[in-house]
């Protein structure tokens, strides 16, 4: 049977985070910076009716002083030549020019409500796409090199179509609200109006590997999963002493006593 420990708190000490996909609400008018020569995705949560792109602006580059000192070459005059050469060599430029396909600066795939990304070339550009019903949505496009600026996977979320429905859930006395939601954590069920984000961390405290499995967030409330692994070669035993954080309504061990190298499931529900 589940134990839940109300007005308890769960804090442990963060050794590292990895975001599965950058999740950020819906605007008009958002930067965005993409990974240069490597796939990115772009997700909204709606129908892509159109798009378009503004010209592509390169970045500059430095120009090179021992270009200035190349000596120049000069395409011979095609008014010298006999008349057959000119035809002969005009022709020749003409096919040259049309096997050429023009270069994109970025690859482009669409799908129903994505955007599939692989820039070829560093700089920026500009994406106005239509589909949302409030409003079209301009992405100002950067393309980098830099790691810790870009995203390879960005979902957009309208937070506001689910608000009323979430409200409802949690509409029904705070303790029942902090039940509900530790029942849909153990169920791996999402409530009403609630959203399921792609968030993971680990951390490590006093021998015990925890891992962030699951986060459900809903207007008031926010629901986590996380497992944790005892890897002391004692037998340990989870109380409520260990979780000391304001905020946190409910803590619930699926079991409360770790034998070395066990692992249990453990649920937490706190104010958004």
């Amino acid at each position: 049977m589940l134990k839940i420990l109300v007005q308890t708190v769960f804090s442990l000490f963060l050794i590292s985070s990895m975001l599965v996909s950058k999740e950020i609400p819906l605007v008009k008018n958002i930067d965005i910076y993409v990974p240069y020569k490597e796939f990115s995705v772009i997700e909204f949560p709606f129908k892509i009716k159109g798009y378009a792109f503004t010209p592509f602006v390169y970045k500059a580059k430095v120009k090179d002083k021992k270009k200035d000192l190349a000596p120049t070459y000069t395409s011979p005059s095609l008014e010298k030549m006999p008349s057959s050469a000119s035809e002969k060599l005009k022709r020749s430029v003409k096919s040259k020019l049309a096997a050429k396909k023009p270069s994109t600066p970025i690859d482009v795939a669409k799908g129903n409500n994505f955007f599939r990304l692989y820039p070829k070339k560093i700089g920026k550009t500009e994406l106005l796409v239509w589909g949302y019903k409030e409003y079209p949505v301009m992405i100002k496009l950067h393309v980098t090199k830099d790691a810790t600026k870009y995203d390879k996977q960005i979902k957009f979320l309208d937070y506001s179509i689910k608000e009323s429905k979430a409200e409802k859930f949690e509409s029904s006395g705070h303790d029942r609200v902090v039940i509900k939601i530790t029942k849909a954590l153990f169920l791996n069920k999402l409530p009403q109006g609630y959203k399921n984000l792609s968030l993971h961390k680990e951390y490590i405290s006093n021998n015990l590997h925890v891992k962030l499995t699951k986060t459900i967030t809903g207007k008031k409330y926010k629901g986590e999963e996380y497992v944790l692994t005892n890897n002391s070669p004692d037998t340990i035993t989870l109380v409520a002493e260990m979780f000391e954080r304001e905020g946190i309504y409910g803590v619930t061990f699926i079991n409360n006593i770790l034998v070395p190298e066990s692992s249990t499931r453990v649920f937490i529900v706190r104010g958004r």
